[in-house]
């Protein structure tokens, strides 16, 4: 009831006559439901049921209107979502002939936002949400876009994107501190809260809790300090602090939140009770959040007790409310939804790590694993090469169309039944809604059989071990990185799936993978020295841990083929720099290892990818010119451009001057924004050796003509390999650049600025046919980290543009030995080497050379098919 008041409250203000109403019109029975649904909803809607029989009888369209809308929050507070809306709709369609009609407009569209939210519609909830507040601030509302933008944000935090949530929240928390509103400004700090809480920034949550806390003993209880206090016991649970939770939720009753508290304190019999009636309650009041997150407690309950077919069963369960919602969001809004999380703050990866540990086999915990692994690259790959789809017979096609456009027709008309209240109606169309898709399921399990590339790209799925497309000579190793315990697939031609059960839980992981990486990200002390620090210790842990095992079972042998899919901290990991033997030596130089974002891309990308027999030659973009000051403009050439650069690489490090490397390096670190992007001179040089080698089947944009102008006129298709030897950066390097991108030729001859930034979803356009795309720039293979999904950067946006194999940077590289590595790899590459054993060769030169510390050879690794 909670937002129900919320909603008739906002709305009870338009309309109200200044003067004491007469007894029974309209505004007094309007008022007396206000009041009643404080405490007795029902009886609130009686009373507006009276009012507005009334008010249609004088003919007042305004209070029409506004008994409807609130009839419909009545009905969603009661689970009756169909009524709702239909509700809503009548409201709108009567608000919308009226003068003046925008406030309420906005607040009728926001009713429809917050039901659409409850359904797990999110999809809808950000565009009616989105709409209201566009409203809002074209009639200079600010009163009402406070409250708009924190529901917004809050839908944005359940989608699993707490960035954006609290980018709103904190919009929201602006607009009310100018408008000196406490309330809001209460409301908006414990919205923070929770995506503060949503991005791991616990301390900061509570912190922002404690400022709404406040508030609210300021402003009479509002916002309700049970609920902030309730979002702070779920931080308490993440954080470990069972006491201060059990303070809390003593006094503060929730299923979800006590679940969870008894789960972590063991208690088993009691999280069972309060997981089980928060199933009940998610269904009686079809509040999908409530339901998923019931499933989830109950599943985890059950596997801690060590009942596992139970714990499938219901595993299964969320599984399939997960993606019944998932399936209603379109492609570019499900990149970060299984990593959103749902009450109690488990995320609803949850669910598919979980079926994967308490699975029958190793087989069917592999095709789990793969169901938490880049399903948004996998289904954009699938849309790129559909149009190689091979073709189906026309009588199959013809029933393919068919049945297809069944499902559609159907699927729309009981969308609109619910919508409007047309129960009986919906209910009608079940048994062919239940009929249509049957028929569509069948036809695509015969396709699958009979088709099966045409099936995997028009009807993608998370592949099974058995369709893993790999040659006899390499293994795929998968892990699972979940809250209790690490998973470890191997998979092999024609032999069964073998899982490893790896006793390191995710922080510990995190722990290990940091402490591996602190040597490589910070190379240098406080007085720019080049420290050489190397943790073999933490190497050494890292390789006992996560494959030693197998390679003692003799899963893996030397000189295997190995393909990687890492999860989670793993994808920072260049598992080459592993120490797997004596001091120096390493995994590197057993395997030759690559890369994968998944099983099933990878097997995407190996069926289906374009394989011309014309490719050939190289594409290098090489030594751009970077600002005003760059000789190469000639005389008076103006001011420096400003940029921000935080690369932290090492510039020419020479063998001989490790030290003044490092030195530049420490420049580097603590350039200011009036810092440019430093010229880097040897990749020109690379450029030159590169034509030197391949002759007139290499093509050389350097300098001026390193542009995205020059780029983009170059047919990138016709290249079989393509270097981009220039600075990278990730979002928010640079003002305004919000996603990771290359940084090209940003002056143009005369001198002026130019945009020379190509950025991920400019590359993601690009149409390649490559063997291999060699990306020298530093941090080439960071990028967001969305569960679920993986590393969203550029190597992925290179394999979707066409590029079956991508070399990256895992940290801030040295030209000089860049420079040196990727020419090494181009000679091998022209040598008829696989990428993977160029690779490993110009790794193992360019130790010869002395650059032997994996500062300098280990950042980067080979990402493809």
């Amino acid at each position: 009831m909670k937002r129900l008041i919320a909603i008739t409250a906002l709305l009870a203000t338009v309309g109200c006559a200044t003067a004491k109403p007469e007894p029974q019109t309209t505004q007094e029975i309007f008022d007396a439901g206000i009041k009643a649904a404080w405490k007795t909803p029902r009886t609130s809607e009686k009373i507006f049921q009276r009012g507005l029989a009334l008010a249609r009888q004088q003919g007042n369209q305004e209070k029409v209107a506004l008994f409807l809308v609130n009839l419909g929050g009545i009905a969603a507070s009661f689970g009756d979502y169909p009524k709702a809306l239909d509700l809503y709709t009548q409201s709108l369609a009567i608000q919308r002939t009226l003068p003046h009609h925008e406030e309420v407009e906005a607040r009728i569209l926001r009713t429809f936002g917050l039901t659409y939210e409850d359904l797990g519609d999110y999809s809808k909830a950000i565009q009616f949400l989105s709409d209201s507040i566009s409203i809002t601030r074209h009639i200079n509302e600010s009163w009402d876009e406070s409250t708009f933008l924190g529901e917004l944000g809050r839908v944005y935090g359940k989608l699993g994107d707490p960035a954006k949530a609290l980018e709103l929240h904190q919009k929201g928390l602006e607009v009310a501190v100018r408008l000196k509103d406490k309330e809001r400004q209460g409301i908006a700090w414990d919205h923070i809260g929770e995506a503060r809480a949503d991005l791991g920034q616990l301390d900061k949550a509570l912190e922002a809790f404690n400022s709404a806390l406040a508030l609210s003993k300021e402003n009479g209880n509002f916002p309700s300090s049970n609920m902030i206090e309730l979002h702070m016991s779920d931080v308490y649970l993440a954080q470990g602090n069972l006491e201060a939770a059990g303070i809390i939720l003593k006094r503060v009753r929730f299923n979800v939140s006590l679940g969870y508290q008894y789960l972590l304190s063991h208690e088993l019999g009691q999280a069972e009770d309060m997981f089980s009636n928060a199933v009940r309650g998610g269904k009686a009041l079809r509040r999908a959040g409530l339901l998923l997150s019931g499933y989830l407690g109950l599943a985890m309950t059950l596997e801690q007790r060590g009942d596992a077919e139970s714990a499938r069963s219901v595993y299964a369960q969320a599984i399939a409310e997960t993606e019944r919602e998932r399936e209603l969001l379109p492609l570019s809004a499900r990149g970060a939804f299984l990593s959103g999380k749902v009450f109690g703050a488990v995320l609803r990866l949850e669910a598919y790590q979980g079926r994967a540990r308490v699975s029958e086999d190793p087989a069917t915990g592999f095709f789990w694993a793969e169901n938490t692994k880049a399903r948004v690259f996998v289904e954009s790959l699938s849309e790129r090469f559909r149009k190689s789809a091979t073709e189906l017979p026309p009588n199959l096609a013809r029933t393919e169309a068919e049945v297809t456009a069944r499902v559609l027709s159907v699927t729309k008309e009981r969308d609109q039944a619910f919508e409007r209240n047309q129960m009986t109606r919906y209910d009608e169309l079940a048994p062919e809604f239940t009929a249509a898709r049957q028929q569509q399921a069948k036809l695509v399990e015969t396709l699958r059989h009979d088709y099966p590339k045409y099936a995997a790209l028009v009807y993608p799925q998370p592949v099974k071990a058995e369709a893993v497309a790999l040659k006899a000579t390499e293994i795929l190793i998968e892990f699972e990185v979940t809250s209790s315990k690490t998973l470890l697939f191997i998979l092999r031609t024609g032999q069964p799936v073998v899982r490893l059960d790896i006793p390191v839980q995710r922080t510990e992981l995190e722990e290990l993978v940091g402490r591996f990486r602190h040597p490589f990200e910070n190379p240098v002390d406080d007085d720019g020295r080049f420290q050489g620090a190397f943790d073999a210790e933490s190497g050494t842990a890292l390789y006992k841990a996560l494959l030693q095992p197998a390679i003692d079972k003799g899963y893996v042998t030397k000189g295997s083929e190995i393909i990687i899919v890492p999860d989670e901290a793993l994808g920072l990991l260049p598992f080459e720099a592993l120490n797997a033997g004596p001091e120096k030596h390493y995994l590197g130089d057993d395997y030759d290892i690559s890369y994968a974002q998944s099983a099933t891309a990878f097997t995407l990308a190996r069926n289906f990818a374009a394989t011309k027999t014309d490719t050939k030659g190289v594409f290098i973009l090489a030594d751009p010119v970077f600002d005003r000051t760059d000789a190469r403009l000639g005389k008076n050439p103006g001011p420096k451009m400003l940029v921000r650069a935080r690369e932290k690489e090492i510039q020419q490090a020479q063998v001989a001057q490790i030290a003044q490397a490092a030195q530049a390096v420490a420049r580097r670190m603590g350039a200011d924004e009036d810092a440019g992007f430093a010229r880097l001179v040897d990749t020109g040089a690379l450029a030159s050796e590169t034509v030197k080698l391949f002759g007139k089947d290499a093509t050389a944009l350097v300098g001026l003509h390193a542009s995205k102008e020059e780029l983009h006129k170059a047919d990138l298709s016709r290249y079989r390999f393509l270097i981009f030897a220039t600075h990278g950066i990730l979002d928010n390097d640079v003002p305004y650049i919000r996603e990771p991108s290359l940084v090209l030729t940003q002056v143009n001859r005369r001198g002026s600025t130019i945009d020379g930034f190509l950025k991920m979803s400019e590359v993601m356009d690009l149409k390649l046919d490559a063997e291999v795309v060699a990306l020298t720039a530093c941090k080439t293979g960071l990028g967001r980290a969305v569960g679920g999904e993986g590393v969203v950067g550029l190597g992925r946006a290179f394999q979707y543009a066409g590029a079956r194999n991508v070399l990256v940077s895992l940290w801030s590289v040295a030209e000089k030995s860049t420079t040196l590595l990727a020419q090494a790899v181009l000679e091998r590459l022209k040598a008829g080497d696989t990428p993977r054993q160029a690779l490993k060769k110009a790794r193992l030169r360019l130790r010869a050379q002395g650059y032997d510390h994996p500062f300098f050879w280990a950042p980067f690794v080979l990402m493809g098919s």
